[in-house]
């Protein structure tokens, strides 16, 4: 299971909401910690391949696949299976990752990561944009819980993750 973090929600002067894993100063939140913090979510395994994975960014991506799962149960009524455990690799070297993309996915075109639903694995290049990186994550996440929903379209997956991002982004905004 993610790590347990914080999540706050303010509103600034000109009505915008705004969300954080820290608390802004001077300003009144709403704790939001509990509401999206889920005492059932999968182990979140994350291997690496020439790739030094900072423990922050480790966090990072172990609270943003804890809030997909959330969010995918609360907003979407959707249970995503969490008995087994949530794998994710992460290549740091570009060219093992397409080679290693190559030859287990040929049909996908220059992906920057995918989601493997015969090993159940999401495989991905460690970007050195961090926020782009916990984009693709989330992004293979959708892809991954729509796998365990039965009748897996890969295009209503992306539908579902566009959704999201539409009306939960802050929430995705780490």
């Amino acid at each position: 299971m993610a790590p347990a973090s914080s999540l706050y929600r303010w509103q600034d002067a000109d009505g915008r909401w705004h969300f954080s894993d820290r608390v802004p100063e001077q300003q009144q939140v709403d704790d939001l910690s509990e509401r999206y913090r889920q005492p059932d979510a999968p182990d979140i395994r994350i291997e690496t391949r020439d790739y030094a994975l900072s423990p922050a960014l480790r966090q990072r991506l172990e609270l943003s696949i804890t809030r997909i799962f959330s969010i995918y149960r609360q907003a979407l009524a959707v249970s995503p299976a969490t008995d087994t455990p949530f794998d994710i690799l992460l290549y740091g070297d570009a060219e093992a990752y397409r080679a290693y993309a190559r030859a287990t996915a040929p049909q996908l075109e220059n992906p920057a990561g995918f989601f493997n639903g015969q090993t159940g694995r999401i495989t991905a290049q460690a970007l050195p944009d961090h926020d782009a990186l916990l984009r693709l994550i989330t992004h293979e996440c959708s892809h991954a819980i729509s796998a365990t929903q039965g009748g897996y379209v890969p295009t209503a997956a992306i539908a579902i993750e566009s959704c999201i991002r539409a009306y939960y982004p802050r929430c995705l905004r780490l």
